[in-house]
């Protein structure tokens, strides 16, 4: 087929062809000078297609988002990744189809880049990807500096200036402050505008700070490590031009109100001040009873968690608070331990005591039945030897039958009761802890008219012990 022939064939397809590649072509009233030849093309970028001899099919084309230019007759050829030398070998083969050795040229008028520099990671140009936003190129870029102005940023676009709020799209999400870039866009980002403060006192790090325009006290003392563990949140100062500013930090969220947390102004002074240290006490049913140093502001509940917690059993109703002028207070322990926001868990005065001892009726124990002087008596130790209990008592009377004694004791619920041979425990026969007695164990004496397993001297003994229970409480 003649070179003729072919462009009179050409000449009837046109139409259809200029149907399929008019959704890529691109007016150019301001014509810019092409790129360099050995840049690689993407989707979004402008080439210049042209077929020698055929101005009908040469053209400025955008190349689509799967990388493809519409060519007349042939359809789409895909350009993207490739050269231009490369991408105008692809579209010759495309037409060598229809034409007779067509010989095409392909420059890469514009390319779909942006640029952003200033205080990024990695400041250049780079390939926009479909829709991209000014953040997606400040990712791409590795993310912002962390003395970037985030508020600032300048958005140039062909002579004009946009100022782009990223700060505000990351604290909203909202889209309106995250334009959508074009090809050619340049993002710059500036550096903050610093402050030079000085933080003192009780905090991590102490000393003299730069802090970005607009950063508020609790911001420079995070700047500088954060508390002490003596820091007084209540009692900061922001010294500045000779006056003082107190500002409360102790509250939950001191950052919600700006009274609460002011702005900073160069050459301020935040000192924060150590607290006050109290000399307090923990004693009785605790794992570590004993006398502490804690900080003014220091609770119940936090009192008795530095002592160890509360012991397993303990009667927490018996708990009070004793301060230095001797007055005791009634404390409700369990509310206070429960609920540290209640008014039970009071803060604690220089010198205060928590005393939480142990229920009387746990530290006796009793002789009864055949003895001189029977009764109930403290007990000095954790246990006492049954030799030892009876002579408490003032011991047994003439005709206490000793072969026959017994030992009631009360595990939790259940009450038992052991026989025992006080013949053989007076000569040292019988030892360990069968020969003892701990606390609320009642020892019993019956006499020798009547049998000591008796149901009337068992009665007697359980019904003893119920009164001790009675009496003293669990």
């Amino acid at each position: 087929m003649t070179r003729l022939a072919i462009r009179f064939l050409g000449a009837l397809l046109l139409t259809a062809g200029l149907a399929a590649g008019a959704r890529g072509e691109v007016a150019d009233p301001m014509p810019r000078a092409p790129l360099p030849a050995d840049a690689v093309i993407s989707p979004g970028d402008v080439i210049a297609i042209t077929v020698v001899g055929e101005p009908e099919l040469s053209r400025r084309v955008t190349v689509t988002d799967d990388g493809k230019v519409p060519i007349a007759f042939v359809g789409e050829v895909k350009v993207a990744g490739l050269k231009p030398a490369q991408a105008a070998d692809a579209i010759r083969q495309a037409l060598s189809r229809y034409l007779l050795k067509p010989e095409v040229a392909v420059d890469l008028v514009e390319a779909n880049r942006a640029s952003v520099f200033g205080r990024v990671l990695r400041p250049g140009t780079y390939v926009l990807p479909p829709r991209a936003r000014a953040m997606d190129l400040i990712q791409m870029a590795g993310g912002f500096e962390e003395n970037a102005d985030r508020a600032q940023i300048r958005l140039l676009r062909r002579g004009q200036t946009i100022a782009v709020d990223l700060a505000a799209f990351e604290a909203s999400g909202n889209a309106s402050t995250n334009p959508e870039l074009k090809a050619g866009d340049v993002l710059s980002v500036p550096e903050r505008a610093m402050l030079s403060v000085a933080v003192l006192g009780q905090v991590l790090r102490p000393g003299t700070l730069a802090v970005p325009v607009g950063a508020q006290v609790m911001d420079a003392i995070q700047m500088a490590g954060g508390f002490t563990e003596r820091a007084n949140r209540e009692r900061v100062v922001v010294l500045r031009n000779g006056a003082q500013i107190p500002v409360n930090l102790a509250l939950d969220q001191p950052t919600a109100v700006a009274e609460q947390n002011p702005a900073l102004m160069a050459g301020d002074t935040v000192t924060v001040p150590e607290k006050r240290m109290l000399t307090i006490s923990v004693l009785g049913q605790v794992l570590k009873p004993s006398v502490y140093q804690v900080p003014e502001g220091t609770t119940v509940a936090e009192a008795v968690a530095l002592a160890g917690g509360i012991v397993e059993g303990a009667d927490l109703s018996l708990a009070k608070l004793m301060r230095r002028d001797s007055a005791t207070e009634t404390l409700n322990l369990r509310e206070a331990l429960e609920n540290a926001n209640s008014a039970a868990n009071l803060v604690l005065q220089d010198g205060d005591t928590i005393s939480l001892p142990k229920p009387e009726v746990e530290r006796r124990f009793g002789v009864l039945g055949a003895v001189h002087a029977g009764g109930y008596f403290l007990m000095e130790r954790d246990r006492v030897t049954v030799t030892e209990a009876l002579a408490r008592a003032g011991g047994p009377v003439p005709d206490a039958d000793l072969k026959a004694a017994s030992i009631v004791r009360r595990d939790g619920d259940r009450i038992t009761r052991t026989a025992i041979d006080l013949r053989k425990v007076l000569k040292g026969e019988v030892q360990g802890e069968v020969a003892t007695l701990g606390p609320g164990d009642v020892l019993y004496l019956d006499t020798k008219q009547e049998p000591v397993l008796s149901r009337t001297n068992i009665l007697a003994a359980l019904g003893l012990l119920t009164s001790l229970i009675y009496a003293f409480g669990r």
